[in-house]
């Protein structure tokens, strides 16, 4: 703006000059902008010279002209696919522009965030839960148990204590333990926490989270609870005419519009997680409709362009979690990293670091169309046991009403984690496979097949298959099958519940390699707003009893 005003002012010199000379003068006019018959609300001051018309670059861009950035004056007639001329007596500059000179009118359809950040006050929150039974009622005294769970938080507008706990009494192998005592600092504007105590590690897909105690720097989105952070698809439009553009995401409207004619954009389209559609419906001055649906498809794993997500943590890894309450061993230090690049890709990283062990590896996410995404990473390692790699690829789907869902995970060496050296097993090799889908009024059915190998073991193959099918009112049915072909064994259920007198009563068959198992039961919910609550319930087959 300010090239532009100087030009203008160097032109006015110019005019003065000329004037003295005797020369034609240059006229600086004051004229409001109208492209193609409408008016654009934007005033400019337009020098005219020698019958041409100089603009202001920023004015045009304004007005929603497309022209060239190198300039502050653009020349109308040098400016191609526009045409102008001006109506002095209405003090109007009559713009008529192609659609390649027409910038696109932009409309933002993101959920707006809320302003300010939330203030947290001043107090302590003690959650509890007691519990007692015996296993034998003519000898409560032998067969007697109780325990308790404790989870204390103590908060300020700065910092969150929290500590949880159990303890049993006459429970052998579990009397109980310390489980997480942690100090966290909140960042809310810059969405990110500070953790001091224990904690659980940052992962990805193809990595493992574990636990430890120790410090973690990592963001939390949770600290802005309205912000979206899935990347949101953007539709592009033309309009002959004035029209009204609405869009539908299903059956809900969730935005309207009156758009100018020439290009459009809708940006950042709501869509739920795992796809679905959205519907853009124009209609005109004459009441003619047009509608287009377009498949929508994204996934919490991507993230919106430009978007971070972190986690650094370091410490000590926790063993025994759950049965010793102060049991911490190796140092360690682990990073997990991912950014949205564009809608349709986002890069991760992940390394790990210990006296035993270190590893790195990065992958990312690729948005195929609207129907389906595929992720790809790769990681190598070094440990006491020596190097190994590790390969990961997933696929997931969705057209219509039906997912399809596919994953491959492989070890090539001695590839370990600072988990596998804690003791928990890394399987060499891991795959699925499965679909799902809407049948309508017809209910819902899911199909998966699972397979593992862990070095020195036999591999596990299961097959599962469920359907069900809801009647509204608390009406539902359900049946599901399992086999597991590396045991030769299977299982099946079928359930069904009724709602009946502010309760609801279920009850279900089962069978498992020949044994046929059946449960009855009614309970009535407790009124979480402070009431009582029972159930009755009752189990035939070869443990029957009833309580």
């Amino acid at each position: 703006m300010r090239g532009a005003a100087l030009a203008l002012t160097a032109a006015l010199v110019l005019m003065q000059a000329g004037a003295v000379r005797g020369e034609t003068l240059d006229r600086v006019l004051l004229l409001e902008i109208w492209v193609n018959g409408r008016n654009s609300h934007h005033v400019s001051r337009v020098l005219a010279r020698g019958g041409g018309l100089l603009v202001p670059a920023k004015d045009l861009k304004d007005a929603g002209i497309v022209c060239p950035d190198d300039t502050p004056l653009v020349t109308l007639a040098a400016l191609s696919g526009v045409s102008a001329r001006v109506d002095e007596t209405a003090q109007r500059l009559m713009l008529a522009a192609g659609d390649a000179r027409l910038a696109p009118e932009v409309f933002d359809l993101r959920p707006s965030q809320t302003d300010g950040e939330a203030v947290s006050a001043r107090g302590a929150i003690l959650n509890y839960d007691i519990s007692a039974s015996a296993a034998d009622v003519a000898r409560v005294p032998a067969t007697a148990s109780a325990g308790f769970d404790l989870d204390l938080a103590i908060f300020t507008p700065q910092a969150l204590f929290r500590a949880t706990g159990f303890a049993n009494a006459n429970v052998p192998g579990a009397p109980g333990a310390r489980l997480d005592t942690s100090l966290e600092f909140d960042d809310a504007p810059h969405l990110r926490r500070i953790v001091v105590g224990d904690a659980v590690s940052g992962s990805l897909g193809w990595s493992r989270a574990l636990r430890f105690g120790g410090v973690q720097y990592a963001s939390d989105f949770a600290l802005q609870p309205d912000l979206v952070t899935l990347p949101l698809p953007d539709f592009f439009g033309h309009a002959a005419v004035p029209q009204t553009v609405d869009v539908f995401s299903g059956a809900a409207q969730v935005f309207e519009a009156n758009v100018d004619p020439g290009p459009f954009e809708l940006r950042n389209l709501p869509i739920v997680t795992g796809g679905g559609t959205a519907t853009i419906v124009t209609h005109d001055l004459l009441g003619r409709e047009t509608a287009q649906t377009i498949a929508l498809y994204t996934t919490s794993q991507m993230l919106a362009p430009g978007l971070w997500s972190y986690d650094l943590d370091a410490g000590f890894v926790r063993c025994d979690y759950g049965v010793a309450s102060f049991d911490y061993a190796t140092p360690m230090a682990m990073f997990t990293v991912r950014r949205g690049i564009a809608n349709a890709l986002t890069l991760e990283a992940h390394g790990e670091a210990s006296a035993h062990a270190t590893l790195a590896g990065a992958g990312g996410m690729l948005g195929i169309g609207g129907f389906g995404a595929i992720s790809a990473a790769l990681a190598a390692s070094r440990s006491d046991a020596g190097t190994g790699l590790l390969g990961a690829f997933t696929a997931q789907a969705r057209s219509g009403p039906f997912t399809l869902f596919g994953s491959l995970e492989a070890t090539r060496g001695r590839y370990a984690d600072i988990a596998l050296l804690e003791g928990e097993p890394l399987p060499s090799l891991r795959y699925q496979a499965g679909a799902s889908g809407s049948l309508g009024h017809g209910g819902s059915a899911a199909l998966s097949w699972i397979g593992e190998k862990t070095r020195g073991e036999s591999a596990t193959n299961l097959l599962s298959a469920s359907y069900s099918l809801s009647f509204g009112n608390g009406l539902f049915l359900g049946a599901t099958g399992l086999r597991d072909f590396g045991e030769n064994a299977w299982a099946g259920q079928l359930y069904i519940s009724v709602p009946l007198g502010g309760g609801l009563v279920s009850g279900s068959v089962g069978a498992n390699n020949s044994q046929f198992t059946g449960q009855a039961a009614y309970a009535v919910p407790a009124d979480p707003d402070g009431g009582f609550g029972y159930r009755l319930m009752a189990l035939a087959g070869d443990a029957a009893n009833a309580e």
